[in-house]
């Protein structure tokens, strides 16, 4: 039951979802969480219940966030590598085509 209230507690201080990963917290095991729930009074249980659900859903949104930002990124490293070796191909290309025009 500590380890549920303190969950939400480090949310409750956390100023962004970045802020409460750094915290370095883990999720509270689901059976402890759904028998601290049980324990709870009706009103209790089910504030307490939206309050998980929220950060569940913050924390959803924020990793598919990262997860697009991940792949946009290596998107971006993929097509830099690409162009790299275009401009590699090329001066080699010219390079060779500049040692035949001398040799003429």
């Amino acid at each position: 039951m500590k380890d549920v209230e303190h969950f939400l507690e480090t949310w409750n201080k956390a100023k962004s979802p970045e802020a409460f990963i750094e915290t370095g917290i883990e999720l509270p095991d689901p059976q402890k969480v759904r028998a601290y729930l049980e324990s709870l009074p009706a009103k209790d249980k089910q504030e307490k219940t939206e309050a998980l659900a929220t950060i569940m859903n913050v924390l959803e949104d924020y990793t598919k966030n990262l997860e697009e930002q991940m792949d946009a990124t290596a998107q971006q490293l993929k097509d830099t590598r690409a162009a790299e070796d275009a401009t590699q191909a090329y001066t080699k290309a010219d390079a060779t085509g500049n040692k035949d025009d001398e040799n003429s």
